[in-house]
């Protein structure tokens, strides 16, 4: 992982993205916008498509990890609740590309001191409470931490096709990564990956839905119960985290809040990325843009100045 961490200390140019969902039709749209900003490091807020055991996982991940070795960028994703967790069916081979088959669960004992795995040469896994710094060959540089899992509130669609698993769920353990994780980076967080939004947070009103809303809504009440208990979960990594940013997806619809009231602290912006067949499912920075005081940087996160 030498080469990795060289890489994210001389980056600067940064990319956050939204679900992808394994959609090997939508990729190259997003791809192409990546490389047009000449991005160095893209953050991946969950459902991925780590989906080893299904029939074009190959030719996904192929085709990002070619565009990536091409384009000089590092694709860097925490969990969604719609990743393969369970080991992979058959006997599969090893490659040059593809360095793993692994389910997460077993996969996550594989991650290196900060909490990262590599997936292919150019797809890195982070697991929950994976830290990094991008950019300090070139100045303050930004921090991110990253704690991906979420409910499925659909989980019998999950069931019925054998990649439903209950480590979906973030749980008191996964808080602790957080604390330690927070305390790697000094108590700084700049960037915070979650793929379900804390509780507390806006949701699109369309999407959240209540344990009172299961029966109306035809679904399975204690899917809906667990998918909350997550969320808090998530809120309470959040309050020990006390990012300046908040990154999520999982909702499949864009939303920017400020000011947001989670648990005992208040998160200067949490926003919500769309799916891959959104027109917002990316957000660019850039490291040089964090330069100053953390007071300067809140001042111009709300001027919206850190974005490119």
């Amino acid at each position: 992982m030498t080469s990795f961490y060289e890489h994210l200390a001389d980056a600067t140019r940064i990319a956050i993205a939204g679900d992808w969902h394994m959609n090997i039709l939508a990729i190259d749209k997003i791809l192409n916008k990546i490389e047009r900003m000449n991005v160095q490091v893209v953050l991946h807020t969950g459902d991925f498509g780590y989906f080893p055991s299904k029939e074009d996982y190959s030719s996904y991940v192929t085709h990002i990890t070619e565009r990536a070795i091409k384009g000089g960028y590092y694709v860097v994703f925490i969990e969604g609740n719609h990743e393969q967790y369970t080991g992979s069916d058959g006997h599969w081979w090893r490659s040059e590309t593809i360095l793993t088959r692994e389910g997460l669960t077993s996969l996550r004992n594989k991650a290196d001191e900060n909490g990262f795995v590599a997936i292919t040469p150019r797809i890195i896994w982070a697991t929950r409470g994976a830290t990094a710094r991008i950019g300090t060959n070139k100045g303050r540089g930004v921090s991110f931490i990253g704690l991906g899992g979420a409910g499925s509130i659909y989980r019998e669609h999950a069931q019925m096709y054998g990649f439903w698993s209950p480590n979906e769920h973030v749980t008191g353990e996964d808080i602790a990564r957080i604390a330690d994780g927070v305390k790697r980076l000094g108590g700084s967080v700049d960037i915070m990956l979650t793929h379900d939004a804390p509780a507390g947070a806006r949701v699109p009103s369309l999407y959240a839905i209540k344990p009172e809303d299961a029966e109306e809504r035809k679904l399975d009440r204690r899917a809906v119960e667990d998918a909350e208990v997550t969320r808090e979960r998530i809120a309470d990594a959040v309050e020990i985290a006390k990012p300046t940013v908040l990154f999520h997806g999982h909702w499949h619809r864009f939303d920017r809040s400020t000011q947001s009231p989670i648990r005992s602290v208040t998160v200067p912006m949490i926003i919500s990325l769309s799916d891959e067949t959104g027109a917002n499912n990316l957000y660019f920075t850039d490291t040089t843009l964090w330069e100053g005081s953390e007071r300067e940087i809140e001042k111009n996160l709300h001027r919206g100045s850190l974005w490119l």
